[in-house]
């Protein structure tokens, strides 16, 4: 199955501030490539629960304990990997404790995101 990958411009300016996962980013992309539908660690899932970030319908993956690459898919043959922001755990309103409102603006922000 051939993989196209898409960046938003938040993908653009979020990746700009953590150049620190460069290395683990092109790992995701090499094992998105190979396998799109494979988990990139255990927690390459959609997120859980019933707030703001979830109803984005988003899948995120850990780059770093604290740095998440988001996306989605679409498509088959190929398959879009949109790659949609890399944050951290404060700025997506998800550490301790969580930031409801945090996650309520940024998830407007990644909805919003055109490829």
């Amino acid at each position: 199955m051939k993989v196209q990958f898409r960046r938003s411009k938040l993908f653009g300016e979020t990746l700009a501030k953590h150049k620190e996962v460069g290395a683990k980013l092109a790992e995701f992309v090499k094992f998105k490539s190979d396998d799109p539908l494979g988990r990139f660690g255990k927690k390459d899932q959609h997120f859980q629960g019933d707030g703001p970030l979830k109803a984005t319908g988003l899948i995120h993956a850990h780059l770093t304990q604290d740095i998440s690459i988001l996306y989605k898919r679409s498509g088959k043959d190929p398959m879009f990997m949109d790659l949609v922001a890399v944050l951290s755990h404060a700025e997506l309103g998800t550490g301790d404790p969580a930031n409801p409102k945090q996650q309520k603006k940024i998830a407007k922000v990644m909805i919003d995101q055109e490829f």
